[in-house]
């Protein structure tokens, strides 16, 4: 089973169990899955329903200055929060369609102030939600919150096994103040018996990291985290970072020829981004915002997503001479060898075991 655009193993789905359900059990959500798997199956140039997946950035803000980020160099003019107005609307219109909910597009999401909030009125919704984060800002208060808001999955984004690996790209201490919110993140979530959200380390793998592989999927175990997906660095929106690619070849990920034989991309049919001005976006292909095709501030979502800037890009995607450049260089075929997922959970007995086992040096810690 798919979740969030990856494959799931059995103790990921019944970890999921009751978020999985509930999103099934709404009608209107099943008829809209039904009718997308469709118009994506046909191939369609009729759109027959809604999206399944949105993501929503909340800031483009960020705490880091990542060397292989497009937002490194935005000016602050241009960077911003989303409107919660706006979010809320959004959900409203879409809330009963959608199955899955990604706060993130570029930027810091925890800087958001209510990122809890959107987190919660989106499950209160039954959609499946999931945060990503640099793991910087994901401080104790903002632990209680997470996990008080149902959260389903939480991504961290880390550059490396160590800190000098991990800093020389995301800026000094980095690493230390994520790993460390990061054990306590998961330290809370299994003294308070849950076992969602999920926990995933998203490293990209580049040339100055790869050497650290193993080292990271060691980390992942010592932190406790559920799963590690290494992703291929991608330069689509910066050719010169193909010199960041790893040297490893096997490593390296491969563009399509613009020559090659046009498709239909299912992503116009069941997926959008929300950028944090209100902005429309086609998928998360688009690093520079060159194709927005709709403005959420002026018009609600449906209007833009039946209207003619996006059902010229449907058309433009079946088509050899009418494809958007973004198309043409898009690797999105490619998703399984751009996502390399490792999962390193325990299963629960085990967990179980070591939850006492932290509670008992708790309990000598707190008697000397």
């Amino acid at each position: 089973m798919r979740v969030f655009n990856q494959t799931c193993t059995w103790r990921e789905i019944w970890t999921l169990r009751r978020s999985i359900a509930r999103a099934l059990a709404n009608p209107t959500r099943m008829v809209n899955g039904a009718r997308t798997a469709l118009a994506v199956g046909l191939r369609s140039q009729a759109l027959l329903g809604d999206p399944v997946l949105l993501l929503v950035e909340p800031s483009s803000r960020c705490n880091l200055t990542c060397g292989l980020c497009p937002i490194t160099n935005t000016p602050p003019a241009e960077q911003g929060e989303l409107d919660l107005d706006i979010y809320q609307r959004v959900l409203d219109e879409l809330g009963d369609s959608l199955f899955f909910l990604c706060l993130w597009f570029y930027g810091e999401p925890l800087l958001h102030p209510q990122l809890e909030a959107m987190v919660a009125q989106a499950r209160r919704r039954g959609v499946m939600v999931a945060v990503s984060t640099n793991g910087v800002a994901l401080e104790a208060p903002r632990v209680q919150a997470l996990l008080d808001a149902d959260l389903d999955w939480l991504f961290v984004s880390l550059d490396g096994a160590t800190a000098a690996t991990h800093d020389a790209n995301r800026g000094d201490g980095s690493f230390d103040q994520a790993t460390s919110n990061l054990r306590h993140f998961i330290r809370e979530r299994d003294h308070r018996g849950l076992r969602k959200p999920l926990v995933e380390l998203k490293p990209i793998l580049h040339r100055d990291n790869e050497h650290e592989r193993d080292a990271m999927l060691a980390l992942g175990r010592d932190l406790g985290v559920d799963r590690a997906t290494f992703q291929l660095l991608t330069w689509a929106h910066d050719p010169t970072l193909r010199a960041r690619a790893p040297r490893d070849p096997r490593l390296v990920l491969s563009y399509p020829d613009a020559r090659s034989k046009p498709h239909s991309c299912a992503r116009s049919h069941s997926t959008a981004v929300l950028g944090w001005d209100g902005t429309l976006l086609p998928c998360c292909e688009d690093h520079g915002r060159t194709m927005p095709l709709g403005d959420l501030a002026q018009a609600d979502f449906r209007t833009a997503w039946k209207g003619q800037a996006w059902r010229a890009l449907r058309d433009d995607q079946r088509q050899h001479d009418t494809r958007p450049p973004l198309c043409q260089r898009c690797h999105i075929a490619d998703f399984e060898r751009v996502n390399l997922s490792v999962p390193l959970a325990r299963w629960w007995p085990e967990r179980a075991l070591h939850r006492s086992l932290d509670r008992l040096r708790e309990l000598r810690s707190a008697t000397g």
